[in-house]
Formats: C-alpha cells, structure tokens, sequence
C-alpha cells in the first residue's frame, strides 16, 4: 500500500475512489487534474492505499465496487458490506476525520436502510450512476444531470465537488432526494425498467 500523506496536495480538494472498475474509471476521470485522488482496490496492488487511509485524508469516498446479480436474482453485496464495515471502524477509531461516503454502487434500497441502521454514524450520500457500459467515461463527462440522496448538508458537499472541481461539462442539473433509500429505489426503479 502507499503511504498517502506523501502524496497530497492539500491545495485542491482530496478525494477518495474505493473500486478501480468501469465506474471508478469514470469517476477518476470526472476528478483527474482538479482533485487529488487516493484510489483504493485490491487490483492495483502496491498502488492501492488501504481503506482506512482514506478517512482521515479525504472530503468524500466513492464507493465504487461491484454489485453483481447472483444467481437468484439478488445483488452479491460481500465486497460492498466488507468495504461499508472497515471504512465504518476507521470512522469510529477517528472521531475527527468524517468524510461523506458517496455511493457509486447499485445496491438496493432495503440494504442501504439496513447500512444506516447498521453504521449510524456515518455521512451517507447515495449517487446514483446512469453510465451506458459501452462508454461509461464519455457519459461521466457529459452528465448532464446529478441525482442525490441523503441529508441536504452531505448531499450539498458532493454537489459542490462535482460543480466546482470536475471535468464534467455543460450545464448539470442537481436533484437531491429526501433521503438515501429514495435515490437507491431510483436506480433500481430504472433498472427495472430497462431491463
């Protein structure tokens, strides 16, 4: 893992990406050049800083890690509820580091309720992404409209971060949803729909 306080930059906003797949990739290029980026997945090996270097440097971690269907049907979660739980504990063990934790994720509505019933402590956004997996970065760039859900405080940091310090161009429209669940139900609700 690399050690995190050599490398940054505290002059532009610190940003953590948890999952260095087709979202995180997108993600990292919303962000390259105008945040500094700490990106942690297993994949990138000795580039990878661990989990818990995350809380105490950054203003937001993306949750960015795979969810995908099993055989019944069901989001497989075990990478997602194992990355939720250590960056939980790191946030209990530094009561002054509380980065908001932004959702990248597709993860059902019933387990985010169950996440903030689990880990009440933690500053949760839930930011749905609407990527096409044939050009996931392009549609980053050109997002034209940024949903959220969670408290408006939490919310209103993630917004600002993608308004004033993205790559993302033209003009991006913000809706923020009363709550976490709401913005899960949503992409669930589109998935369905596209299914």
């Amino acid at each position: 893992m690399r050690e995190c306080r050599k490398i940054v930059n505290y002059s532009k906003p610190v940003i953590g990406i948890v999952g260095a797949g087709t979202v995180g990739n997108a993600l990292r290029k919303a962000f390259e050049g105008r945040c500094e980026m700490l990106i942690s997945d297993p994949i990138l090996g000795a580039q990878s800083v661990s989990l818990c270097s995350l809380v105490p440097l950054c203003q937001v971690i993306f949750i960015a890690v795979p969810t995908p269907s099993k055989a019944g049907g069901d989001a497989d979660l075990h990478v997602f509820s194992e990355v939720i739980a250590e960056l939980a504990a790191a946030l209990r063990l530094g009561p002054d580091a509380c980065p908001v934790l932004c959702i990248k994720s597709a993860v059902p509505p019933d387990a985010i309720s169950r996440l903030q019933r689990s880990y009440p402590h933690i500053r949760l956004v839930v930011s749905p992404e609407f990527l096409r997996e044939a050009s996931p970065v392009d549609d980053m760039l050109a997002m034209r409209s940024l949903v959220l859900g969670g408290n408006d405080r939490d919310c209103e940091v993630v917004a600002d971060l993608f308004h004033e310090h993205s790559n993302i161009t033209g003009e991006m429209r913000t809706s923020v949803l009363p709550d976490a669940v709401s913005a899960a139900f949503l992409k669930y609700q589109e998935n369905a729909f596209l299914a």
